[in-house]
C-alpha cells in the first residue's frame, strides 16, 4: 500500500513539473508581415502584426482572391502557401527580412521560430 502511495506521489509530482514547464500562452513572432492586395481596382497594403507561431493565417480577407508581394519583417520564418488553410507544401519560405515581388501571389501563411 505504501508503494502505491509513493508511486502516485512521484507520478503526480512529475505531471505537475511537466505542466509547469509548458507555457499556457501562445508565442508570437515580433514584427510585421506585409502584403499587397487590390480592392475595387485600388492597390492596398495589409499587415499582420506580431503573428502567433504555428497558426495559419488566411490572408484574403477582402474581395480579392489572392494577395501578393509578401514582405516578412518578423523575427520568424514565414511559410507562404498558395491555398487557403496552409494546405500542401509551402509555395515559398521567407526568412526574416525576406521579400517576394508583386508577381508572387499567395493565400495563406504560417510562422515558425527560427532555428
Amino acid at each position: 500500500m505504501r508503494l502505491r502511495i509513493t508511486l502516485l506521489a512521484v507520478a503526480s509530482s512529475f505531471a505537475l513539473a511537466l505542466s509547469a514547464s509548458t507555457p499556457a500562452y501562445a508565442v508570437a513572432a515580433e514584427g510585421s508581415f506585409l502584403y499587397g492586395y487590390t480592392d475595387q481596382g485600388e492597390r492596398m497594403g495589409g499587415t499582420l502584426d506580431n503573428p502567433t507561431l504555428g497558426q495559419c493565417y488566411n490572408i484574403p480577407l477582402v474581395s480579392t482572391d489572392y494577395v501578393f508581394g509578401p514582405n516578412n519583417t518578423t523575427d520568424a520564418i514565414a511559410d507562404v502557401y498558395e491555398e487557403l488553410g496552409c494546405e500542401g507544401d509551402p509555395k515559398a519560405t521567407l526568412a526574416s527580412e525576406e521579400t517576394r515581388p508583386d508577381e508572387f501571389t499567395f493565400r495563406s501563411v504560417m510562422f515558425r521560430a527560427t532555428p
